[in-house]
């Protein structure tokens, strides 16, 4: 979901150039890449939705960041799934 939210904001300011995107997540990326493919119904509804979006860019590059060289990422993420807990479970139809 921060892809997909990260894009739209992107798009909502009217930045559709060319972006480098870095994320932890290797099977994220790989996917965005084509080199993997999501098998599940649930990843696949999010990957079509990301690349729908990313076809409005004119350029997107991607790079994999290990989670240990990604700390401040880390931390902001964990805080975040801290704050959807406050509302009901996050995998129970929050994303």
């Amino acid at each position: 979901m921060a892809l997909i939210n990260g894009l739209k904001a992107l798009i909502a300011i009217g930045h559709t150039g060319p972006v480098k995107i870095c994320g932890d997540s290797k099977l994220v990326i790989n996917q965005m890449k084509d080199r993997v493919h999501a098998k599940s119904d649930r990843i696949r509804s999010l990957y079509e939705e990301a690349m729908e979006l990313v076809q409005q860019f004119e350029r997107i590059t991607w790079r994999q960041v290990p989670r240990k060289h990604n700390s401040e990422a880390e931390a902001l993420s964990w805080q975040a799934y801290a704050e959807a807990w406050q509302t009901g479970p996050p995998l129970a139809g929050n994303i």
